[in-house]
């Protein structure tokens, strides 16, 4: 049963969540922090391909460096027996690909709102030289409070070396690829700007850029066709949001935008353009200038076609200062004045030469607000009240703070109290949480030896003595938490110390004794059935491999086969007597 699965002694396994082409996941209790996580298992076909697990392990460590509230954190990467894994963070709330199934098209401000937070994360990981290669809706969580987070960096990389004819592995992906992707050329961060783009479509739409009947007809689109312009399917799509998907979307990197940050600051410029907007306002057009199908016989003097011009020229500077929408025809046109020096003097240069000149509209003052207090609250907390208040937070910076929380604000700009206008940006230092750090292998370590280890790295120990069959007075035979496990720092490890052996008891009747059986060599669920077979007790496994152990005895044996085993194969030792084994992990 899945339920009784416990991952290294740590993560019990609570039951199947979801699977995608490569990787199943099930939802676990890590019962060494006592919280709810994801467990993502590889598939078998990629499980037994060793150069995909050494890409797979470095990518899902490097993944796991990045902290960022819009991507979903990896908390640690491991092997037991068969079952390859990344335990990562538990997001409560359904994938951005199920909500866009369920309500697309959404409201150009819910589009928006979830572009900004991707790009976010997609700009820190790039900052961090990590590009993610498969942005799609199935890799986008969303919590119940609607914060986006980004999944699956790590496994992304590794499977670079997948091909389009693979089932599963970019049967979903494809629609979302970049051209030069689609072209078997590498990824860069461009790419995943093209992916944005398609993701941003699909929310506008409902639907996906291009269809086909294969993944490599898709693939063909990608590369060959140009973009059907969203507006066809939902004319109510705001032209600023069009372009701007269309320039993430175009066939040649070098006219997208330069990077994910220019994108979402696109995406803020539309959200101040839309605040400051007026509703559209209704034009008295046949009272300005008729239109010119609708004079017959009529001719206009030069003087007063000047006049006339001018009055247009004038209504549409004063409606493009306000930002207004003007029904020209069938269609809407959203005017925006940016003066120019050369424009201004113009308009100055007529005005006085007209002889009844208008007032120029006074400007409405943008609504000024207190910046609150930040420092110490969480990310989710400080984003909500500056929400209620119209103005928005982006994060600059994240450290480690051994006083404050993983995502905690340590630091703000403008200063708690300063009077801004709404829409401003705060900018904030979120806590990385304590300084995390690797738990050495004190496993066979004198005590003394292993606790100068331990304070080495800023780790206290803990000190549990017990009998032991096999081990030396004096020597660690277990750890908690294991080996190559990531603590803050100054947290406490538990060391079990052996006593020696148990003197005998001289009232106990004598038992048959057992010899131990040979298990170096075998896998390691051949051995634990050899070991209980003899009526011995196995013990939690200690995985070693390249640093732990010389690569001379490293090579003696495959992965996932036993290294070493104490006590040593035939010795005479009493039935339950523990077996403990090392196997190799890579």
């Amino acid at each position: 049963m899945v339920d009784q699965i416990v991952l290294n002694n740590r993560y019990r396994v609570l039951g199947l969540i979801g699977e995608g082409g490569m990787a199943k996941v099930y939802k676990a209790e890590d019962r060494l922090l006592e919280r709810t996580v994801a467990v993502k298992v590889l598939r078998e076909q990629y499980a037994s391909d060793d150069s995909f697990l050494t890409r797979f392990r470095q990518e899902a460590r490097a993944a796991a460096s990045l902290a960022h509230p819009n991507i979903v954190s990896v908390y640690d990467v491991g092997v037991d027996g068969q079952w390859n894994y990344i335990v990562m963070e538990y997001v409560q709330g359904p994938s951005l690909k199920e909500l866009i199934v369920q309500g697309a098209p959404f409201v150009t401000s819910r589009v928006v709102d979830i572009s900004q937070q991707i790009l976010s994360a997609l700009a820190f990981a790039h900052q961090k030289g990590v590009v993610h290669r498969d942005v799609k809706p199935q890799n986008i969580l969303v919590t119940t409070d609607g914060q986006a987070k980004v999944a699956d960096f790590g496994i992304a990389r590794a499977a670079g070396g997948a091909q389009l004819t693979e089932t599963g592995v970019v049967l979903g992906s494809v629609h979302y690829f970049a051209p030069e992707q689609a072209k078997g050329d590498l990824a860069i961060p461009a790419s995943d700007i093209y992916a944005v783009g398609v993701v941003m479509y699909e929310m506008l739409t409902g639907q996906l850029p291009f269809q086909g009947e294969n993944t490599l007809a898709i693939a063909l689109k990608q590369v060959q066709e140009p973009v059907p312009p969203p507006t066809r399917l939902n004319p109510r799509i705001p032209p600023q949001v069009e372009s701007i998907v269309m320039k993430a979307m175009a066939k040649d990197s070098q006219q997208r935008f330069v990077d994910a940050d220019a994108m979402k600051r696109a995406l803020s410029k539309y959200q101040s353009l839309g605040e400051q907007n007026t509703a559209p306002i209704s034009i008295p057009v046949a009272k300005l200038m008729p239109p010119v199908g609708n004079i017959k016989g009529a001719s206009l003097g030069t003087g007063q076609r000047r006049v006339d011009w001018f009055m247009i020229t004038l209504v549409v500077l004063i409606l493009g200062f306000l930002g207004v929408s003007v029904p020209i025809g069938n269609r809407v046109y959203e005017l925006y004045f940016v003066p120019s020096p050369t424009a201004t003097v113009a308009a100055t240069a007529t005005a006085a030469a007209t002889p009844t000149p208008r007032p120029a509209p006074t400007a409405t003052p943008i609504p000024r607000v207190a910046v609150p207090q930040l420092s110490g609250k969480p990310y989710s907390e400080a984003r909500k009240e500056l929400e209620k208040l119209d103005l928005q937070i982006r994060i600059v910076d994240e450290q480690y703070d051994d006083k404050l929380e993983a995502l905690a604000v340590i630091s703000q700009s403008p200063v708690p109290g300063a009077s801004v206008q709404l829409g401003l940006v705060v900018d904030v230092v979120v806590s990385k949480g304590p300084t995390r750090v690797v738990v050495p292998n004190v496993v066979n370590d004198n005590v003394n030896a292993a606790v100068g280890k331990l304070s080495a790295v800023q780790l206290r120990a803990k000190i549990d003595e017990a009998w032991h069959d096999s081990v030396p007075q004096g020597v660690v035979f277990e750890q908690k938490p294991p080996a190559d496990s990531r603590v803050d720092k100054g947290a406490v490890i538990s060391l079990s110390v052996s006593r020696g052996k148990k003197p005998p008891d001289p009232t106990a009747t004598s038992r048959p004794m057992i010899g131990v059986p040979a298990v170096i060599g075998l896998p390691e669920a051949e051995a634990r059935a050899h070991i209980e077979a003899a009526r011995l007790r196995n013990s939690y496994t200690n995985y070693q491999g390249k640093g732990d152990i010389p690569d001379s005895e490293l090579v003696k044996v495959q992965v996932g086969q036993v290294l070493s085993q104490r006590p040593p194969p035939g010795m005479l030792v009493d039935p339950g007597t523990t077996v403990y084994i090392a196997v190799r992990k890579n």
